[in-house]
């Protein structure tokens, strides 16, 4: 690396001065001292500026990582200016994360353009542009395209053939500003078919691609030689019609929420995991990937028309099938107990669930899942319940369930020799949980550790506004307000059922107010720990 010298480094030149210095780190080429502030903090390596002239300006050289966040500065401007300092500061930046959600207005894009510019200029290895905002709002914000990238990288030195260059595809390595990128992640960024592919033409080390809420992709070919690409994810690009995957390396694949898909072609032989959510579409796999994972109406498929799944569901070793909330009334798949017929997943060890229900409605039905993996080791189910609000009656949310009831008379019996360890997230501690373990456990003698998980609050960010969600508690996510201790419940809120002044009270520490509906306050601990006491057998409890 080239690094200007300064008037302090002729002096440490002259052997006079040099012996006055009296420090050995003097001696030192700039590029060994630049190493060795890399390994220092930004913080501390700042204040060896004012150790000499020599140093003033060496920290600037340093490789960085630099992420920033609208939520920790007060105002648009103050974050831009701020954002436009630091970038103006740095000459190295080997990582460059920009989360901006306040985009309601066009004419930020500009400043978003220069950052833009900022991480060609510096050669990033890792770039994130996530311009999402929290209420969902799409700020339509479009990513340069290549003649923009082009005029701003180059300046004058390729404005005489720009009208060359927009003929010409093999033009791309004329913008060697990104070169050098590892890994690319845009949210909520409209960017055109063309600058995908010239991130996956031109960027050899690119071992991560990640584009989500795009409008403007429409008609993706990821093919190859792409010797290091290791990730592709895209998610929630509405007008997505073709995807073309052809890239030998490629390990992991995501595709979710692209509404309007028409065509799909995968050709990945090393491919070790997949996530497919959407529409019924075919999974045309010319290898089956050991883990796959499953949402929307795809999943459903999965598990009520086994049959058309039978060309690739006996080699996964691994299956994660996401069954959420939606209209199900406007399905044309007939939720059903699964047929006596379910095709066997012969290879399948690992099974994990991730439902919505209603506090005790029967969960039976996906033993028929576990019968059908005979080599099942390790069996996860986690469950995210829905709460009608006050306005909302609860035969709202039973039209929400994507799965039937199976009453205890209907559910098979099995005797399942190899499943070993049992999780079951978001428990509350109600009835139809306690009768899916004891089903389970009394059909799978094998089984040898139960994990119970019962740290859960209620959330108020469901897409459904009609409802709310008791569900494990997340980081970064805040949950409903509860009252303090101090608050209670007076009493002609408690049900006239009863003028026990013991039951009044008892009923008034087993629930707290929310707006004028009372949501229940689940003891969930209590009730795995009577759980647990049904089981003289050596099983291990992990309660949490």
């Amino acid at each position: 690396m080239e690094v200007k010298k300064h008037k302090a480094d002729l002096d440490t030149q002259n052997p006079r001065k040099r012996q006055h210095k009296g420090t050995a780190i003097e001696e030192l080429p700039d590029d060994i001292i630049v190493a060795i502030l890399s390994r220092m903090n930004i913080k501390d390596a700042v204040r060896t500026s004012v150790l000499s002239t020599r140093w003033k300006y060496l920290w600037k050289f340093m490789s960085v990582t630099l992420e920033f966040h609208d939520k920790d500065i007060a105002t648009r401007k103050k974050l831009e200016a701020f954002v436009n300092r630091v970038l103006e500061l740095y000459n190295r930046v080997d990582s460059l994360v920009i989360r901006f959600s306040n985009t309601r207005k066009k004419t930020e894009s500009t400043a978003i353009d220069k950052w833009i510019y900022s991480a060609m200029l510096n050669q990033v290895k890792i770039f994130e542009l996530d311009l999402s905002a929290d209420c969902g709002f799409h700020c339509s914000y479009e990513f340069p395209s290549f003649i923009k990238l082009v005029t701003q990288f180059h300046r004058e030195k390729y404005r005489p053939i720009l009208h060359k260059l927009r003929c010409i595809r093999s033009s791309l390595r004329y913008l060697s500003g990104f070169r050098s990128l590892r890994s690319i992640r845009l949210v909520d960024v409209d960017i055109q078919d063309e600058m995908v592919h010239y991130f996956l033409d031109s960027c050899p080390y690119i071992e991560q691609l990640c584009i989500r809420a795009s409008d403007a992709t429409k008609d993706l070919r990821v093919v190859d030689p792409l010797p290091n690409l290791k990730e592709l994810k895209i998610s929630d690009c509405c007008n997505l019609q073709s995807l073309v995957i052809s890239a030998t390396n490629l390990k992991k694949l995501e595709i979710s929420d692209c509404c309007n898909l028409q065509s799909l072609v995968i050709s990945a032989t090393n491919l070790v995991s997949c996530t497919y959510q959407g529409r019924e579409i075919k999974l045309p796999f010319k290898k089956t990937p050991n883990e796959l994972t499953l949402g929307g109406v795809f999943c459903k498929s999965f598990i009520y028309e086994p049959n058309k799944h039978s060309t690739y569901s006996d080699q996964l070793v691994k299956l994660v099938l996401n069954l959420q909330t939606e209209n199900v009334q406007r399905e044309s798949i007939e939720r059903t107990i699964s047929p006596p017929d379910f095709h066997q997943l012969r290879a399948l060890k690992q099974l994990e669930l991730n439902i919505v229900s209603k506090v005790d409605r029967s969960l039976l039905f996906f033993t028929s899942l576990i019968e059908a993996s005979p080599h099942l080791h390790e069996f996860k189910l986690k469950i995210d319940y829905l709460v009608s609000r006050p306005w909302c009656f609860d035969f709202a949310i039973k039209s929400m369930i994507p799965f039937p009831e199976v009453t205890p008379e209907e559910a098979k019996r099995f005797d399942h020799k190899n499943l070993k360890i049992v999780r079951m997230a978001g428990y509350c501690g109600c009835a139809s949980e306690e009768n899916f373990l004891v089903h389970l456990l009394e059909n799978s003698p094998s089984v040898g550790t139960v994990f119970i998980d019962t740290d859960c609050d209620y959330y108020s960010d469901h897409w459904n506004n009609f409802v709310v969600m008791y569900r494990l508690r997340q980081d970064g996510k805040y949950p409903m307000i509860k009252p303090g201790r101090e608050t209670k419940l007076k009493d002609n809120e408690v049900p006239a059922r009863s003028d026990s002044r013991k039951f009044i009270e008892k009923f008034k520490s087993d629930h707290y107010p929310m707006g004028d509906k009372l949501f229940t306050q689940f003891d969930a601990r209590r009730h795995a720990g009577k759980l647990r006491s049904r089981f003289t057998s050596p099983i291990v409890f992990f309660i949490t």
